[in-house]
């Protein structure tokens, strides 16, 4: 016959490895959504740059460098509307999925 072990040696281990896939998808998840959060907030911030002194590029100067490839600015009258791309760290997304596009006036004195 031949004896079962019931030791629980290096159970902890084993449900360690269970899961930790999921908490390596939760904090990618998680910075996923603090650089969308960041990205709208400078998004904002240019687009106010932008309003306040048209055409003399203030809203590119907003913008953070890692921001700046593959943004816009437009301006149209007293309206600055700023795009920007949402850099991607979860695969399966793409750039078109993840875009901030933020707008501000300026109003007339």
């Amino acid at each position: 016959m031949t004896r079962r072990r019931t030791s629980q040696t290096g159970a902890a281990s084993v449900e360690v490895l269970g899961i930790f896939p999921l908490m390596a998808i939760a904090a990618l998840a998680g910075w996923q959504i603090l650089l969308a959060a960041t990205c709208a907030t400078s998004a904002e911030n240019a687009a106010r740059a932008a309003s306040r002194a048209m055409n003399t590029g203030a809203g590119w100067s907003a913008l953070p460098g890692w921001m700046r490839e593959g943004s816009s600015i437009n301006l149209a009258g007293e309206t600055a509307t700023v795009v920007v791309r949402v850099p991607i760290i979860l695969p399966g997304l793409t750039h078109d999925a993840l875009k901030v596009k933020r707008s501000a006036v300026l109003p007339a004195w």
